[in-house]
């Protein structure tokens, strides 16, 4: 079995694993997400669009 690497992502982001976040994407839409050992976890919304967003740069982490 391959290692996990949810943590080390999460780190990339400054984040621990199960740390709720908020994220801002281009058109000033908010989403409430955390990175656990299952992936992100995105409440109310799409997690696979968002987590693209965070990588490309289209979404920021913003401080609540």
């Amino acid at each position: 079995m391959t290692e996990n690497k949810m943590e080390a992502v999460a780190a990339l982001f400054g984040k621990r694993l199960g740390e709720r976040f908020t994220v801002k994407n281009q058109r000033s839409i908010y989403y409430h997400l955390a990175f656990t050992d299952k992936g992100l976890t995105v409440f109310g919304t799409n997690k696979d669009i968002t987590l693209r967003q965070l990588i490309t740069g289209e979404a920021v982490i913003v401080d609540e």
